[in-house]
């Protein structure tokens, strides 16, 4: 018993100093909170071409973002910021391809991806 409990000690502290220093890296929450809450962005003064084209470039880097090995492992909430730029264009694209262009998701896309790539 105290044999094991000699290898589980060191195990969990460094488990735990692993953990707390992720939550310290990854603020995410926080900062996508003003994308959701409070979005900015002039993208829906597009014309509807210009507006499709942006989404669709957004969405293209974003998703490459995603795949990219350097953001993956990142240290920064790069690939978070990705995730939801991918997500968020990806539902503008799919209300633009219905008829209509969705004024919520096309500015949370455009917020997202600014930040994206703002590291």
């Amino acid at each position: 018993m105290r044999r094991a409990l000699k290898f589980a000690v060191p195990f969990v502290a460094c488990l735990s100093s692993v953990t707390m220093s992720l939550a310290a890296d990854l603020d995410h929450p926080v900062n996508m909170e003003r994308c959701i809450t409070s979005p900015t962005s002039r993208i829906m003064s597009l014309s509807p071409a210009d507006l499709r084209s942006t989404l669709g470039q957004d969405y293209d880097l974003a998703k490459s973002e995603v795949a990219s090995p350097q953001t993956v492992y990142s240290v920064s909430s790069r690939y978070y910021w990705a995730n939801a730029a991918k997500i968020q264009c990806g539902i503008a694209l799919g209300y633009l391809k219905g008829g209509s262009a969705d004024a919520q998701s096309s500015q949370k896309c455009d917020c997202f991806t600014r930040h994206m790539a703002g590291f």
